[in-house]
């Protein structure tokens, strides 16, 4: 049995595309309306980045959580939690045109005219191919909760399908400029996209490579006529390097289904996000995440020299790229679609086809937000189901590994190794264990820490954006010292302390117990601007003198 007779169950139902067109176009219809009565989801970030840059307010207080919040609420809108961290600052001139309108209109509009890119891709891409028409139908309900996820959220991933799949096609018919053309976006609305890059240098299209990075360069220069050049700075030396060790909020978040999570999640104990952990080893996690990213490596690099179609080189690079960031969610699976018309093409319905296919179903219908409270090897089965069909893909097809597939392999091994060190490292703080509204569900603290009278304190708000007041018990005297802190530094009686993989906020130090004590707000595995207090207590050499 082949697929073309598979599909023919539809034909009582659906003849001519125009019926396919509309089911789906339905479908996507009636969840765009539900998306209204939702709440404005990941949209606010980018609209009301947005409209702060059409007010000349777009500064470094964006890329603070507490203080980026404040504004919204400022600006009138209530009980929401945003966060503009993970965005790169072009994205608000793209958005511009969306901030005419109202946020919720805004997002209506933003969910069709993408949803429709988004349909008009998908059928372009699978008459690409040669596949019936009738695949499409079966792709969207494959792919709902992830089309649904997209939806919700207003997320930029519809968007991005319609331009990775349309600079494709074009790359394959080899116009070459009208792929830099749609790729160009794709990588400045989100880093992700540039998988496409990997793709490019390992068929030795330098040329196009060098013109589409240099595009992405060109593009996100033009933009500091209107963003200043220290966002830039402060984003790409700050905000994506921690993105790029998985610190978006909360790195230890089951929702993200990532490998870096998982192997965090067992092997990093903090007494804040992940007391329960079963093992406290930092080398460990050192060295098995170092070997799983060189192993994802190897073998995609086997796979793209080895004689392989086209298309299933790029599914393959998708799926890598899925598995390399630290930073999974349900709306990006929407790239694995392209792994349709590359099972579908090959015609026959082998077991590994099959598997294939079921493995897709199975990693885009899992309820990730169900398994919040499942113990900790049940609560990623999205990724397992991943990193099998990556294996599947990779091992069942591959029999020679050729070497550069050993050398980058071994090179993303050192690369990974010595880039996280820093987390076998042990700081010179601890977190203050009895700030007990963070354990009860902050998401974001003010970076305005206060000394009261027997108490430091200061202001936090909820995953629900509603603000609350946030004590840290302590015995700290009004016998302070004079202190001086920088984003990475703090230097107290002749002593500094360097904090290079966290940014500090507020610190006040003074004696406990015959100890120099320092309280201090750090950022330090939770993403940029997520504080949370931490403490330094040593003796106290040359009190009173």
């Amino acid at each position: 049995m082949n697929f073309s007779a598979a599909i023919r169950f539809f034909d009582p139902y659906f003849r001519k595309p125009w019926q396919v067109t509309t089911f789906a176009g339905v479908l996507i219809l009636l969840l765009c309306l539900q998306a209204q009565f939702k709440p404005l989801g990941d949209f606010g970030n980018y609209w009301y980045g947005s409209k702060f840059l059409t007010q000349g307010t777009f500064d470094l207080s964006i890329y603070d959580p507490f203080t980026f919040n404040a504004r919204i609420e400022g600006a009138g809108e209530k009980q929401v939690f945003l966060n503009y961290t993970p965005i790169p600052p072009a994205t608000a001139l793209i958005y511009t045109p969306f901030v005419i309108f109202e946020p919720a209109l805004a997002k209506l509009i933003w969910n069709l005219s993408t949803s429709a890119l988004f349909l008009w891709s998908l059928f372009r891409l699978f008459r690409f191919y040669r596949i019936s028409f009738r695949w499409v139908l079966l792709a969207v309900l494959v792919f709902f909760f992830p089309i649904k996820s997209n939806i919700d959220q207003g997320q930029t991933y519809l968007l991005l399908f319609f331009l990775l799949a349309e600079g494709w096609m074009a790359y394959e018919r080899e116009q070459y400029w009208k792929a830099i053309f749609f790729w160009m976006p794709g990588i400045v609305l989100k880093i992700f996209p540039a998988f496409v890059l990997i793709y490019i240098l390992l068929r030795r299209d330098f040329k196009t490579a060098a013109w589409l990075v240099a595009s992405v360069l060109a593009f996100c220069g033009l933009t500091m006529l209107f963003i200043a050049p220290e966002i830039w700075k402060y984003y790409l030396t700050e905000v994506l390097m921690r993105i790029g060790d998985g610190a978006i909020n909360d790195p230890y978040a089951h929702s993200y289904q990532s490998l870096q999570v998982l192997l965090k999640n067992i092997f990093i104990p903090d007494d804040l996000l992940n007391s329960d952990a079963p093992f406290d080893s930092s080398s460990a996690y050192l060295v098995i995440y170092a070997f799983m990213r060189g192993m994802v490596v190897f073998l995609l690099i086997t796979h793209l020299i080895n004689q392989h179609t086209h298309l299933d080189k790029l599914v393959i690079t998708v799926l890598a790229a899925l598995l390399l960031t630290g930073y999974g969610s349900t709306y990006s699976l929407i790239f694995l679609m392209v792994i349709f018309p590359a099972i579908i093409s090959r015609g026959a319905f082998t077991r590994w086809n099959v598997m294939q296919l079921v493995l897709v179903v199975f990693a885009c219908s899992i309820p990730v937000h169900l398994l919040t409270t499942a113990p900790l090897l049940w609560a990623f089965p999205r990724l397992y189901a991943l990193l099998f069909l990556f294996f599947v893909l990779t091992l069942h097809t591959n029999r020679i590994f050729p070497r550069p597939a050993w050398i980058m392999g071994l090179f993303v091994i050192v690369i990974t190794f010595f880039t996280s060190l820093h987390v076998v490292k042990s700081q010179p703080g601890k977190w203050v264990s009895n700030a007990q509204p963070l354990l009860n569900g902050a998401m974001d603290v003010s970076p305005d820490l206060k000394l009261g009278t027997v108490m430091l304190h200061t202001q936090a708000r909820d995953v629900k954006g509603e603000t609350i007041q946030t004590y840290y018990t302590s015995m700290l005297s009004t016998d302070t010292l004079p202190i001086h802190f920088t984003r990475h530094e703090i230097r107290v009686n002749g002593r500094v302390f360097s904090f290079p993989k966290e940014q500090i906020a507020g610190a006040y130090a003074g004696y406990e117990k015959d100890e120099l004590t320092i309280y201090y707000l750090s950022d330090w595995m939770r993403g940029p601007g997520f504080y949370a207090l931490r403490v330094v207590r040593m003796p106290a050499r040359g009190r009173g003198k």
